[in-house]
């Protein structure tokens, strides 16, 4: 009972202030755009998307990291 009640404050909490947090950063990142500063803007973005991930119910496991080759592009796509 305690759980369901800690989740639920927690959806009415933590989801308006990431809304909140989603707009700032949305707000900076089309101005760090607009400056054209560098790498700033992938920045933002995995700043974000951690943040996403702290408050969303998500885990995840990694593996296959032994076959990332350092400094070469890639393309990942999940389901």
């Amino acid at each position: 009972m305690t759980k369901k009640i800690l989740l639920g404050l927690k959806s009415v909490i933590v989801v308006p202030l990431f809304w909140v947090f989603t707009i700032l950063i949305s707000a900076a990142f089309l101005l760090v755009m607009a400056l054209r500063f560098r790498g700033a803007g992938e920045a933002l973005v995995q700043l974000w998307s951690r943040a996403f991930l702290a408050v969303a119910p998500v885990r995840w496991v990694v593996s296959g990291t032994e076959h990332v080759e350092p400094g070469t592009q890639y393309f990942f796509l999940s389901n």
